[in-house]
This record gives structure tokens, sequence and C-alpha cells, in this order.
């Protein structure tokens, strides 16, 4: 641990060096308060040169900002490179940016080590953060589409990269944030969204052998559970049988109000797979689900293999799609809130990325077209339209007669009051 004292008017640094080296850091005729804090930061430096770390980005802005005097003097004593001063390049910067967010969960780290790994295989781990342009930035984002990358993974891994060049602008390594200009904002891709019906999903659990992955499809479809976070959370203390419902922790959620936790209905096409895969449990499970648990088991790969094994032909996001499909159907059946609040997001939400137009809702609107207010419907326009006036009307005086003629054909009908 780096320490302090005091020759005549000089004030001395004394380190370990890597080697285990004790090694002096004169810092000449200076004030006591100046000491201790230099002393401060090469307690750090020598922290992160022990345990292998890149220092932190305040760190690295201090060193930027010392004389080269003193950045030889810590370069001499092995703790830093003469050629990261003044500067951070973008491995040992992004890499030291996500160790030191220990509030992160272990996924969103893994998300934000993808995006790193993106602009290493672009920019290189020795690029200087300082050198890349605005225009280097977009030329990024089209050598990503050009790999064939969706426009979804590269807007998020831009907005992972505005979040590393923030972190650089905050600790004074860069003066600009070239990722700016380069959109990040994740839009809803309709194309993508597929009803997935009741009876193609009994057939995939019909092909599956595993209760443990019955009842995880079972989740996903029927509960609307994000999998694997959600259905994987799933405990059987959670489980209510008497009253036929069950608690769902999310993880994505959990920093919003209410924490993450919902309560949602045993719906009638989930209760039989939860008894049966209650019934099979070891005695001692804690989890409904006991397998898959590692971040290493795929279990979008495994799905993929037991839809094949069904003869179903797969579709596009897996495990999204049961979930929108679920989404559709409780939206229909129940108010917008109560479903909402039982998949646990909000009616934006849901409009914007879950709830689907299926064909049932045009054989609907055929059927309603078939009853008094459809007949209501179709007398209005045909008095709108009618070829045979030889008068002409004003288009005011033509919706106000087919008001009119909806009204008084509603009030013949089982609507009349």
């Amino acid at each position: 641990m780096a320490s302090l004292s005091k020759s005549g008017k000089t004030h001395i640094i004394h380190i370990r060096t890597p080697d285990g080296r004790r090694y002096p850091i004169r810092l000449g005729a200076i004030t006591r308060r100046r000491a201790e804090t230099v002393r401060d930061y090469v307690a750090t430096l020598e922290r992160a040169a022990s345990d292998g770390f890149d220092p932190p980005a305040g760190v690295l802005q201090w060193i930027a900002g010392i004389g080269d005097e003193l950045k030889r003097k810590l370069a001499k004593a092995g703790l830093i490179q003469i050629r990261d001063v003044g500067a951070a390049t973008v491995g040992a910067f992004t890499r030291q940016y996500i160790d030191g967010r220990h509030d992160l969960k272990p996924t969103t780290k893994a998300v934000l080590q993808r995006a790193r790994r993106y602009l290493i295989e672009h920019f290189g781990a020795d690029r200087r953060l300082d050198s890349i342009t605005r225009s280097d930035a977009q030329d990024w984002r089209q050598a990503m589409l050009k790999r064939g990358y969706r426009d979804a993974t590269v807007r998020r891994s831009a907005g992972i990269s505005r979040q590393f060049w923030k972190a650089a602008t905050d600790a004074g390594l860069v003066t600009e944030n070239p990722w700016a200009s380069v959109p990040a904002t994740i839009r809803a891709t309709p194309d993508r969204l597929v009803f997935v019906r009741a009876e193609t999903i009994e057939r995939i659990i019909a092909a599956v052998p595993c209760p443990q992955w019955r009842l995880l499809i079972a989740l996903a479809r029927y509960g609307g559970l994000r999998v694997p976070s959600e259905a994987l959370a799933l405990k059987w203390a959670d489980v209510n049988f008497a009253e036929k419902r069950f608690i769902v922790r999310s993880s994505k959620t959990e920093h919003h109000r209410g924490g993450g936790i919902r309560v949602v209905p045993m719906f009638p096409e989930l209760e039989a797979r939860l008894v049966d895969a209650f019934a099979r449990a070891d005695e001692g499970d804690e989890h409904c689900i006991t397998r898959y648990r590692s971040g290493a088991q795929n279990v979008g790969t495994q799905f993929r293999r037991f839809i094949e094994l069904a003869g179903v032909k797969p579709w596009p996001r897996l495990w999204q799609n049961l979930r929108s499909s679920r989404a559709t159907e409780l939206a229909n059946a129940y108010p917008g809130h109560v479903a909402a609040a039982w998949l646990g997001h909000c009616e934006a939400i849901a409009d914007r990325h879950y709830r689907q137009v299926t064909d049932e809702h045009y054989a609907q609107a055929v059927s309603d077209a078939e009853g008094p207010s459809g007949e209501a419907v179709r007398q209005a326009v045909r008095a709108m339209h009618a070829s045979e006036r030889t008068k002409p009307i004003s288009l005011s005086a033509c919706a106000l007669q087919a008001h009119e003629i909806a009204l008084e054909t509603l009030s013949d009908g089982p609507y009349k009051t």
C-alpha cells in the first residue's frame, strides 16, 4: 500500500512495484494536501497493477492532466505505460468500465461484453478512444449491417457504445461522443411478429418427452412468461394451487414500481402442466424448472429442435412470439390494463411490441357486420352514396341523414332503450 513520507521539503511516496520491489516516487516541494491526493491516486494504480486490472476512468483522467515528469516516474515504477498516457484505448477502457459496473447483473454485463466485442472487431483493441470520429461511428454501423446483423442488434450495440463514450467524456478522456448521431432507439419489428396458435403449441408439447420442458413451453405460451429469466425464476413456493394463481418475479422490471413482482392466474392450459411437473419433482426441488439453469446452455436451441421434431417450421423470435401471442389473446378477452398487468408491461409497450392483428379479428369484423349494427352501417353507406339523387346535397347534410338512419335502425333492434 502506498505510503507518504517527507525528507526536508520533498514529499516521497513509497510503493511496491508489480515485481515486488520497494520504489520511491519523489514529488518535490509541494503541499501536504496535494501530496496526499497524489498518494491516493498512486495507491489505486498500485492495486490495479497488482491485481492485473485497468485503473478506473477517474484515475486515467488524472493521469492525463499530470506533468510529463511524474508520468515518467509512474511508468518507471511499472504503474502505467507511456503509450497509454493521455488517452485510453477501446479494449482497455471498455474492459475496465464493464469490470467496474458492480451494479449490473451478469446477463446485462454479457450484453455489454458483446457490444465491446463488436467494437474491437471493427476498430481493434488498441485504437484510441479520442481518435474515433462521428464518421467512424457511422462506418461501424454500415459495416455491422453489411455483415448481416439485424437493425435492432446494431441499434442496441450503438446505444451501449454511446454509454462507453459518455463515461470516457465524463472522465475527460474524450471531448465529444461520436455515437450521438448513430441511431440507438430500438424500434418495434412488426414483420417479425407471428401469432403461434394453441393447436401448434399442443402439437409441439405432445412431441416433447420431458415434463419440465412441457411446462416451460406452456409457461411461455399460456402464461406469457419471459424465457429464460422469469420461467427459470419460478419457484414452487410461488405457486398457489388452492387459489389457482402464481407469483412471477421479473429481473427485467424489478427496478420499476412494484419490484417486478406480479400475480398471474393459473389458466386452465397451465394447471395440468404445473400439477404434472409438481408430481414429478424431486423432494427438495426449489425451482419449478431445474434444468438449463446454467448461462452456458441455450434454451432457444433446444426449443428449435423440439419444434422441428414435431414437424413444425420454426418461427422468428421463438420465445418472444409465444409471449406476444398470449398478450394478443388476453387483450381480446380482458380489459387492456388487466392483460398488461398479468403480462408485466404497460399497455403502450404491449401495443408497440406484443399485440397483433389476427385472422380472427377480420372474421369477427365480418360477423359483426351481419348483425343489427352492421345493417345500420350499410344503410348509412347507401344513403351517402345513393346514385338516384337528382338534387345536390352537401356533405354535412348527407352525414346527418346517414346518422339518423343508423339511429332509427338501432332503436328498433335489440339495442332499443
